[in-house]
């Protein structure tokens, strides 16, 4: 069984505004680390001044540790010279993914472009200043926006998840800053006033209203009833001078209890995994990048966890996208 703390801490990102965590943001990017990422072989890439940086060595790309399904993407990057060769890879794996090309004098597919699919209108050439991407992955569908305009879209059956990144052509310096990412089309599990997909064990009462799932009077578990592979998964929760905790590939009545305490605010907790890689944002700053070496079992119920007499925890908005296997 694969069990996570709600509010983990394993870095000390600069955390992004707590609307944008509300609505679903993460940062893929803390502004001062490679945490959450790996480099090809060779590639040096850095991170300085709040930006992932590459101007020397062989190419190679930067890529998260998380893979996304379906989501919307907002980054900056900022080149020397307008033939710098660089691009924004989504869904990268064992399929090629798509590459959203950076190259302002590329005449078959110029900055904004779907590599190899989808042609851009040229944009004026720049260089040294920051410009805005801005990418939707959704379904079949993908849709790009250079500095506030749409420039290419697609329709394509090709990869459906995978990592997000970030490509160095040797020779040609590149920066990315301010990446961050909002997983779409999520599922809500939590339905109406009652809690029929849950069953609840141990001390403590559960009870919903007005779309918040409460528990009072003691440690119990509430599970669902149906068992998940890999996922992305975003929940709000509040604890009043309690632990709380949420478990996942979990047997059946059977948790593993981890939890800390929380301040009485309400947080909001993303969960990635798929196959042993897991990652964690806490209120949109990464947290957790990890790889399950333990060899517990691959699918199982989600479980929320309550500790103690004087337990008081809410939870709402419990959100879940599958990252279906083929």
């Amino acid at each position: 069984m694969l069990a996570f703390l709600l509010f983990l801490l394993a870095a000390e990102p600069s955390p992004p505004p707590k609307e944008e965590a509300a609505a679903g943001w993460i940062q893929l990017f803390d502004g001062k680390s490679l945490f959450g990422w790996t480099a090809d072989e060779g590639a040096q890439w850095t991170a300085a001044d709040g930006a992932l940086k590459a101007d020397q060595g062989p190419a190679g790309w930067l890529r998260t540790h998380a893979a996304f399904g379906d989501f919307r993407l907002r980054l900056e990057y900022r080149v020397s010279k307008p033939e710098t060769a660089s691009g924004v890879a989504l869904r990268m794996g064992g399929e090629a993914g798509y590459e959203i090309r950076i190259q302002d004098t590329d005449e078959r597919f110029p900055t904004g472009s779907i590599a190899g699919r989808a042609k851009a209108k040229p944009p004026k050439p720049e260089a040294g200043k920051w410009r805005a991407l801005d990418v939707t992955a959704r379904g079949t569908r993908i849709t790009v926006r250079l500095d506030g305009r749409q420039v290419a879209a697609l329709k394509h059956f090709g990869p459906i998840h995978g990592p997000v990144g970030l490509r160095f052509v040797e020779g040609n310096p590149v920066e990315f800053r301010n990446i961050r990412l909002k997983p779409l089309d999520m599922a809500c599990l939590f339905q109406g006033d009652e809690l029929k997909e849950w069953r609840a064990a141990g001390e403590g009462k559960w009870t919903m209203r007005d779309g918040v799932v409460s528990v009072a009077g003691g440690p119990g578990v509430l599970e669902s009833a149906r068992a998940w592979d890999d996922f992305i998964l975003q929940i709000d929760v509040r604890a009043q001078a309690s632990q709380a905790g949420l478990y996942f590939r979990g047997e059946k009545t059977k948790p593993v209890e981890f939890g800390v305490a929380a301040d009485g605010e309400w947080l909001t907790q993303t969960i990635a995994v798929r196959g042993r890689q897991v990652n964690v944002w806490a209120d949109g700053s990464p947290v957790t990048s990890r790889q399950d070496e333990e060899g517990r079992q691959w699918r199982g119920a989600l479980g929320l966890q309550s500790y103690g007499a004087g337990t008081r925890v809410d939870v709402k908005d419990l959100c879940i996208a599958p990252l279906a296997r083929r």
